[in-house]
């Protein structure tokens, strides 16, 4: 699996950004995984598998002629998950990239609160899950540091997403 990884301070857009990542992957989505779940009680933070069509990843004013289609399949798995800030039980960053590594995902999205003063931190699990899952690597990093960025990060999320399908 192959992770992206959106960091930033609590507040800073994190979650924003991965809405508008999902929202143009879910106009590519082809195949309903039934994998949709709100992770908290306000149903601001979710996670969910889309199956895309790769040979759409270019579309809306981006290069699609670069798009590798030398693999058999066509689809691929991308998991998203906005919730990114603790780091114990069934919100930990460590459950949540499981969730999406037993889905088979070929690329996961994810956020990584960059919280002080933790001692154990989602970064930590982030890091500690690369390790211990040898078909987990971290293809990208993104930094997020105010609300202004969204748009541009989420523009670069997506041709990052569509450089390693």
């Amino acid at each position: 699996m192959k992770l992206i990884v959106l960091y930033g301070k609590p507040n800073t857009g994190k979650t924003t950004t991965l809405e508008i990542v999902y929202e143009r992957l879910k106009r590519i989505n082809v195949q309903n995984t039934n994998m949709f779940w709100y992770l908290d009680d306000i149903q601001r933070d979710f996670i969910d598998v889309l199956v895309i069509d790769k040979t759409r990843l270019g579309e809306k004013g981006s290069n699609s002629s670069k798009l590798n289609l030398t693999q058999k399949s066509k689809t691929v798995k991308i998991g998203i998950v906005t919730q990114g800030d603790y780091v114990t039980g069934n919100k930990s960053m460590n459950n949540h990239l499981q969730t999406l590594l037993d889905e088979d995902c070929f690329i996961a999205i994810c956020p990584c609160s960059e919280k002080d003063n933790q001692e154990t931190t989602p970064r930590n699990q982030i890091d500690d899950f690369v390790e211990k899952h040898q078909e987990v690597t971290i293809v990208n990093e993104f930094s997020i540091k105010k609300y202004s960025e969204e748009i541009h990060i989420a523009n670069n999320i997506l041709k990052e997403v569509k450089n390693n399908c």
